[in-house]
């Protein structure tokens, strides 16, 4: 995510399994979750399961951060999403007109 402090700053990724049955997301936790603010839902209108996973930034100030979002899975051959967020906040922006 790219965006100067103040304005609001979020990602969507939407996680769709390869079969009808093949996923549910039973967790989601975050590995500090200082800057970030996440939430998880069950898409209903999809056929094969769907989740739309949404990253909000919540650092006010200039700067550079990383976190990741883990994803406890029902699946065997991967238990475990580990989704990578990362953030340049840019300084504010200059709100006189020249």
């Amino acid at each position: 995510m790219v965006g100067a402090a103040g304005d609001p700053l979020k990602s969507v990724v939407r996680i769709v399994a390869e079969a009808e049955d093949d996923l549910m997301i039973l967790d989601v936790s975050a590995q500090s979750g200082e800057n970030i603010r996440y939430h998880l839902e069950k898409d209903p209108d999809e056929q094969k399961p769907t989740y739309v996973l949404t990253v909000e930034n919540l650092k006010e100030t200039k700067g550079w951060y990383s976190d990741s979002i883990y994803l406890k899975t029902s699946s065997v051959e991967q238990p475990m999403i580990e989704i990578k967020v990362n953030a340049n906040i840019l300084a504010p922006k200059d709100n006189v007109r020249r």
